[in-house]
């Protein structure tokens, strides 16, 4: 059964196709108890939502009455700069953060996750539902005339997020619209659980005593740390190198002539004077 969550996100993509002006924020709030809470509001010009809605059948939130019985909904109008919406305050409880999560990342708008009670990180992907996928240049292209968040909150401070936090620090929120494919959004409680997104796409090719890497940039992160040795387990002739963040290329001086040599990539973030390091990636043959 589709519930609250998958719900709103379709109906994102259903204005995206069909280019109304919109507000959305969608989230999920983690209780002290270990229950939650998935939320979200909805905007929409009132004019274009009395046009196109106007029969229950394909009207979003008549679909969230059907299909969450649960659910709590609050209708209520508001002018945005001198336009009129039909807003939708919609939330539903769930008894415990596991079954919210399995709502969360059903495939909608994240491809994988964790939510527990001390974080949540979540790898962003493309709007998609059974009938459409919208890439996120699309999405681009209509900034102006949408709007969409997603928030998670949790009942203590957060101590580091890529998000933005709010003033009481409990609460971060991310701009979708302004989202790198696959990047990486976190939000964390715990310093001893803090990681900073892994590092996909590395290619490494040697020349001499040189060897030039390239990588995907990672979202948000302070920078890479890039590791090269003569065996598979890097352990023999091994030579670590850091890189500055606002790269996806480099270049290690200094190997060995004649020797066959192995690489792999991990990126960090820097809180405080602290370094928070992700998963090194997969080991690469430097050809």
């Amino acid at each position: 059964m589709k519930k609250v969550f998958a719900i709103l996100i379709s109906a994102i993509i259903a204005m995206v196709a069909l280019t109304g002006c919109m507000q959305e924020n969608v989230g999920v709030t983690i209780n002290a108890d270990g229950s939650a809470t998935i939320h979200g509001v909805i905007k929409i010009q009132k004019e274009y939502y009395d046009s196109q809605y106007a029969s229950e059948e394909n009207d979003p939130i008549q679909e969230i009455k059907e299909e969450s019985p649960n659910a709590t909904i609050k209708e209520y109008e508001e002018t945005i700069k001198g336009e009129e919406y039909k807003c939708f305050d919609i939330s539903e409880p769930y008894s415990s953060i596991a079954k919210a999560k399995k709502d969360v990342f059903d495939g909608t708008l994240f491809v994988s996750g964790s939510i527990s009670k001390t974080k949540f990180v979540a790898k962003y992907g493309k709007y998609t539902d059974e009938t459409m996928t919208v890439s996120q240049s699309d999405m681009q292209a209509m900034k102006d005339i949408i709007k969409v968040t997603f928030s998670v909150t949790f009942p203590q401070k957060i101590v580091y997020t890529n998000g933005k936090l709010s003033k009481d620090k409990k609460t971060a929120t991310w701009n979708l619209i302004k989202l790198v494919d696959s990047a990486t959004l976190s939000a964390y409680t715990n310093k001893n659980e803090i990681k900073s997104s892994a590092v996909s796409g590395l290619k490494v090719k040697s020349n001499g005593q040189k060897a030039t890497v390239q990588w995907k940039k990672a979202y948000k992160v302070s920078g890479y740390q890039i590791k090269l040795g003569t065996n598979k387990k890097l352990s023999k002739d091994k030579k670590i190198v850091n890189i500055k963040k606002n790269t996806t290329k480099a270049t290690v001086k200094g190997l060995k002539s004649n020797k066959q040599y192995y690489a792999k990539i991990r990126s960090y973030i820097k809180v405080g004077s602290k370094k928070y390091y992700s998963n090194w990636s997969k080991v690469k043959t430097v050809k």
